[in-house]
């Protein structure tokens, strides 16, 4: 830990972001994270901006760490796949408990001590199917910025074969419904954020992506293992991506190692098919994870191309009324 603080503060950098997940991040103690803010202001000697944030499953946040939360300007992510009837058939305690009355008695205790929390689903074969319901449940309760990822098969598969997988059918089931509801609440003023959809809107708009998943070329963002390992990116925490070890070498270092720049140079493979498709522009090929398809070219391709397809094609045009309307909102008209 104090390795990877002291390297961090070392970097000629005007801001340092510390993201917590795991597995699950609380079980290290509130102790770790208390030990960690404080070994952080220790060596923050050039009051560089510092943000943090945590990614858990909520089941052991009580009074305590919602404090901590709040004190120390967290943001808190939250797991959640739905209502109670969807969510505890896809989150079990060890209890073989469904975990949603303990994760929304967190929810309470970060709404009472107005700390900042969003919502990440994770869409399977099951909830992709009760979408609409998905979504309505999170409104009702007041869920503004729920983030919606697809359940993968791990890297060495390219064909569904877990029950809970993301299927191209319900991917397309799901993000075409989301994207009805979401453009409606827009236009009703009601705004709930999904941040592929912002994306895409931003993109349209001829603004970057915000989110490396959609910008068609990947980043080293360092994900830190607890024995100090380090890896490009969270996805790939694998052996043949390892850039080293915090104890032995900087962050500039890694970075200009020749496997941080093939690691992004990967990203830049895509099907011949991609690049010549009309949707490429906000597309980009997706996240460098969902490229487990092979096409006739024998390059990488997204294993979801049916499901972005058939979603550009049913909303570009809502992709662009809800990008002009914002245009005309900058411009005061």
């Amino acid at each position: 830990m104090t390795s990877l603080i002291k390297k961090d503060f070392e970097e000629d950098t005007k801001a340092i972001s510390f993201a917590f997940q795991g597995g699950e991040p609380t079980v290290a103690g509130l102790d770790f994270f208390k030990n960690f803010i404080k070994a952080v202001n220790n060596h923050n000697v050039k009051d560089i901006s510092v943000n943090y944030s945590i990614q858990t499953n909520g089941c052991l946040l009580n009074e305590e760490w919602s404090e901590f939360f709040k004190a120390n300007n967290f943001l808190v992510g939250i797991s959640l796949d739905g209502p109670k009837d969807i969510n505890d058939q896809l989150r079990i305690t060890p209890e073989h408990k469904g975990s949603y009355n303990q994760v929304m008695k967190a929810i309470k205790l970060l709404k009472q001590y107005e700390v900042p929390f969003n919502i990440l689903c994770v869409l399977t074969s099951f909830n992709s199917k009760h979408i609409r319901k998905v979504y309505k449940f999170f409104k009702k309760e007041g869920f503004n910025y729920p983030q919606f990822i697809p359940c993968l098969e791990p890297l060495d598969k390219n064909e569904p074969s877990n029950k809970y997988s993301l299927k191209n059918s319900d991917y397309k089931y799901a993000l075409n419904n989301l994207f009805t509801l979401y453009k409606e609440d827009f236009f009703k003023g009601d705004y709930t954020s999904i941040r592929l959809f912002d994306n895409y809107i931003q993109m349209y708009l001829g603004y970057p992506a915000e989110n490396c998943g959609v910008s068609g070329i990947c980043s080293c963002y360092y994900v830190i293992e607890s024995n100090g390992d380090v890896y490009p990116c969270d996805f790939f925490a694998l052996d043949k991506y390892k850039l080293g070890n915090i104890n032995e070498i900087s962050f500039n270092e890694m970075r200009q190692t020749p496997l941080s720049a093939s690691f992004i140079k990967e990203s830049t493979f895509i099907e011949e098919k991609c690049l010549h498709c009309k949707y490429i522009r906000l597309c980009r090929g997706g996240c460098k994870r969902y490229r487990t398809s092979t096409g006739a070219s024998g390059l990488p391709m997204n294993y979801f191309c049916e499901a972005y397809y058939n979603f550009f094609e049913t909303n570009i045009a809502g992709i662009a009324e809800i990008a002009d309307q914002l245009k005309k909102e900058l411009l005061g008209k």
